[in-house]
């Protein structure tokens, strides 16, 4: 309560579907480790807290960057773990429709508001989820 969530992943995901009949949970556990890093290079104390509270690390001696990775790779042992997949080619996409799908999830008047992303972000999230 109180706090403005960031639902970013979730709006490029559905631009993804959109273009690729995918599951909506196999997008996001492809998307949001990448959506982590952008974020985490902009602001390191959401992605930490986030592997404080989820994952339980320990912050002691660590700075926000540092968790900040160990919660990325934390998150992206568990979908490993469980089977998910991991890059949008085990949906077989590749990179031919990048643009439309960066379109597609700039329809809303803003992506994210952890760290706005830009058309040039989303392309960016895209391809390294590829």
């Amino acid at each position: 309560m109180g706090v403005k969530p960031d639902w970013a992943t979730h709006l490029i995901e559905h631009a993804v579907s959109a273009v690729h009949d995918i599951p909506h949970g196999g997008g996001l556990a492809i998307l949001f480790p990448h959506w982590m890093e952008h974020v985490a290079a902009v602001r390191p104390e959401k992605v930490a807290q986030l592997g404080v509270r989820v994952f339980d690390l320990n912050r002691t001696g660590q700075t926000n960057a540092q968790l900040a990775s160990e919660a990325i790779l934390s998150l992206k042992k568990f979908w490993t773990s469980i089977g998910a997949p991991t890059k949008l080619s085990d949906y077989g996409i590749d990179d031919k429709e990048i643009e439309l799908m960066t379109e597609r999830a700039m329809l809303a008047e803003q992506v994210g508001s952890y760290v706005p992303l830009t058309n040039k972000d989303i392309r960016k999230i895209l391809r390294n989820s590829l």
